[in-house]
């Protein structure tokens, strides 16, 4: 089996220190006897400090994603979905709140119920409804909720 050009101490400097492969590499593969002929992923490396480069590599065609590093994954995404809406700016969610209100004082009367002045039968949308309490529009900086 030939695994590409690998790096041996004669064509590493005698001086050096560093390691030659990174978990997540690609490195060249060709067997003939199994036909396979194509860069396969490190998915783990061991290193013996005894013998200068002296490398075990475990390659793998697949990743596997653990639930933890799954759960990173996702935390990193809602981030960049957070910062691109801009969901922590709090002037847009006074902004937001505000429109809701003056949608809602304009649908409402003061006693609650539609104002048929407003509205007409068969016109009303269910995204134009709110529900649940005046309390529910807030926002969370810098808070990390654990579970018991």
């Amino acid at each position: 089996m030939y695994l590409g050009y690998f790096a041996t101490e004669e064509n590493m400097p005698d001086d050096s220190e560093t390691s030659v492969f990174k978990v997540g590499d690609y490195v060249p593969v060709r067997d003939v006897r199994f036909g396979v002929e194509k860069s396969i992923r490190i998915q783990k490396i061991s290193r013996n400090l005894l013998v200068d480069h002296d490398y075990s590599l475990t390659l793998s065609d697949t990743t596997t994603i653990s639930i933890s590093q799954q759960t990173v994954i996702d935390v990193i995404e809602h981030n960049k979905i957070i910062e691109a809406n801009r969901l922590k700016d709090l002037s847009k969610a006074r902004r937001g709140w505000r429109t809701t209100e003056e949608l809602r004082n304009m649908v409402y009367d003061t006693d609650g119920y539609f104002d048929p002045e407003n509205i007409r039968p068969n016109s009303i949308d269910t995204n134009m409804l709110t529900v649940g309490s005046k309390s529910q529009q807030f926002v969370l900086i810098g808070v990390v909720m654990q579970a018991n």
